[in-house]
């Protein structure tokens, strides 16, 4: 079930199978370690995907954040079928 406490999420939260960051390996830009998790996605549409789906999505830019020490890379996506709200080719 799709939950948040402050309304609907405008966003699908999922990450990308068989990807890693790696703990033992600092990155350049943030000179922190890798969380140890896949690389998350975040497809921003208010259309819910079903949970273990798989979508092809278009890719609008890439997030680095500090979580508790580590880098944690978040990848910002629009689904393929409403990508033409954010005008998009």
């Amino acid at each position: 079930p799709r939950e948040f406490k402050y309304g609907d999420i405008p966003f699908n939260y999922g990450c990308l199978p068989q990807t890693w960051e790696d703990p033992n390996a600092v990155h350049k830009d943030t000179k922190l370690p890798g969380d140890n998790d896949p690389v998350d996605v975040c497809e921003l549409s208010e259309t819910p995907i079903g949970v273990g789906a798989v979508e092809p999505v278009k890719l609008l830019g890439l997030l680095g954040l500090i979580d508790e020490g580590e880098t944690d890379w978040k990848i910002l996506s629009g689904f393929i079928e409403t990508s033409t709200r954010f005008k998009i080719t």
